[in-house]
């Protein structure tokens, strides 16, 4: 192993050998290998995903770089289908909890409420094998659901399933949990007005955008002192029978405004303290999840997924998601100065020497 290489480092820190033992035994995992463990096939993936590998055998030679222990890419592949993912999962929550609790959120200047983002990406594939998640054709793919905190740039929950699942299933796995005042921002995949009554009974602010051709049911002008660009309504949402009885009467706020690319935007929200305008101002927030996204795909080992099966798929997913977030973290709290593309290329160039960022890991 070059001990002397940053990552190589940076997997001794993430990915220890008493936690590993302990997800084993709870997942019921049962380790037998001498070489391929479960710290060291996590490791490779995790160098892999730092390295951006475009499969197996590109893994086997980065992962010896950095992890020192050799396997070769179909071993790899073997145990990747066997070690359960949801060792990774556990993983992952455990890295986006300290990453977050370094990480002092702001609130945000319209809102006296932390934000938080959800959406929805999708990772799609058209190999064989997949039988497991089929979505169009001969395409197959899977869905990560992600709650994001615009003010720090991280995700602070996770929750990854198959595609063939609608979104608003989720909506209220990111329900504020009874210690934090926020409000969460979604777009119009989590339209569902049953699950909006939901959040607004349990206290969780939301701005959450509709569907344009949304029944806006006897309409009646919020606020009307708007700019005439916005249309501010309280009303009913649709004659939909599918709604409960209880919940067909309910009101919400509804705000229409053009948005920067000529589109209508309509949103629907609990929020009333906040003028058309603000509201507007405040679902834009969300866009910066799509970024994130973007980044994530663009720049570690998500462009091509390696395997076939659940436990393979979901682990190389996972384990991106972990890269982006110790690497970000170290990135914005000591090299600002730098972008955080370039501060990835610098790190894969071994250019940072791993004595700068010990004390952040």
């Amino acid at each position: 192993m070059n001990n002397n290489t940053t990552i190589s480092k940076i997997l001794q820190e993430i990915i220890r050998e008493k936690e590993m033992q302990e997800s084993s035994e709870k997942y019921g995992y049962e380790e037998k290998a001498r070489k391929a463990t479960v710290k060291t096939v996590l490791r490779y993936h995790l160098a892999g995903a730092i390295e951006k590998c475009t499969g197996y055998r590109e893994l086997e030679i980065y992962g010896a770089k950095h992890v020192g222990v050799p396997l070769d890419y179909s071993t790899l592949s073997k145990k990747s289908k066997e070690i359960p993912y949801e060792i990774a999962l556990e993983l992952l929550e455990r890295t986006m909890a300290e990453a977050n609790r370094s990480k002092r959120r702001k609130l945000t200047k319209e809102y006296n409420r932390f934000v938080r983002s959800f959406d929805t990406t999708r990772f799609i594939d058209k190999r064989k094998g997949w039988n497991w998640t089929p979505y169009e054709g001969d395409k197959n793919g899977i869905k990560v659901h992600v709650s994001y905190q615009p003010e720090s740039g991280l995700p602070d929950r996770f929750s990854i399933g198959k595609i063939n699942v609608g979104d608003t299933e989720h909506v209220e796995d990111f329900c504020k949990n009874g210690t934090e005042s926020d409000c969460v921002l979604a777009d119009r995949g989590y339209f569902n007005v049953a699950k909006f009554c939901h959040l607004d009974d349990a206290g969780q602010d939301f701005v959450i955008r509709i569907r344009n051709n949304t029944n806006l049911v006897n309409p009646i002008s919020y606020d009307f002192t708007a700019d005439s660009s916005y249309t501010d309504v309280l009303c009913t949402l649709g004659k939909d029978h599918s709604i409960p009885v209880k919940y067909r009467k309910r009101q919400f706020r509804v705000v229409t405004f053009i948005g920067s690319n000529g589109e209508k935007v309509t949103l629907c929200t609990n929020i009333y303290s906040l003028t058309a305008d603000e509201i507007a101002d405040l679902y834009k927030i969300r866009w910066k999840i799509e970024t994130f996204f973007k980044t994530l795909k663009q720049n570690f080992s998500l462009k091509k997924i390696f395997g076939s099966t659940i436990n393979a798929v979901f682990t190389q997913v996972i384990i991106n998601f972990i890269a982006y977030i110790v690497l970000f973290s170290v990135s914005s709290i000591a090299f600002s100065n730098f972008s955080f593309v370039s501060f990835l290329r610098k790190i894969r160039a071994d250019l940072i020497p791993f004595s700068q960022i010990v004390y952040l890991l």
